[in-house]
């Protein structure tokens, strides 16, 4: 059985261990020594826990009550998080995900790429709209999309 739902505090620990296990083994983006520790320090509980006190939203995608993919959104339509387990990948459940959070939120959609996910990104309708710079020790490119 698949569900989308918004995420609580119950749930930030399995959130937190699904990013590192994916951001661990994967080496997905270009990042220094401190971006990665940064990283670490922005997807821990208290920071999670923090970010939805102030409006930050995350929604989970589960199958059978497994955690599968996960986005989080602020209160200015910024993604934040956005990952799919290895596992599911290519059964467009990033898709299904992105587009379920985009009819609960009103106004454009942005987001800040590594270069890994950008073409992931680009096949969701999102335009790059500046050139990649650094940002905390991660390599990102500012992406919109027109929602």
């Amino acid at each position: 059985m698949e569900q989308i739902r918004l995420a609580n505090n119950q749930d930030l620990l399995e959130i937190n261990q699904l990013i590192k296990t994916i951001f661990k083994r994967e080496n997905i983006t270009k990042i220094t020594a401190q971006g990665h520790d940064n990283f670490l320090h922005f997807i821990s509980y208290d920071s999670l826990s923090k970010r939805i006190s102030v409006g930050s939203k995350i929604w989970l995608y589960k199958i059978n009550s497994e955690l599968v993919g996960v986005l989080e959104i602020n209160r200015e339509n910024h993604i934040f998080l956005y990952f799919v387990k290895k596992k599911y990948r290519g059964r467009k459940i990033g898709k299904a995900l992105f587009n379920y959070v985009k009819t609960q939120i009103s106004g454009d959609i942005t987001a800040n790429s590594s270069d890994y996910a950008l073409p992931i990104y680009q096949k969701l309708g999102f335009i790059q709209t500046g050139i990649p710079k650094n940002q905390g020790g991660i390599i990102v490119s500012p992406v919109l999309y027109k929602n």
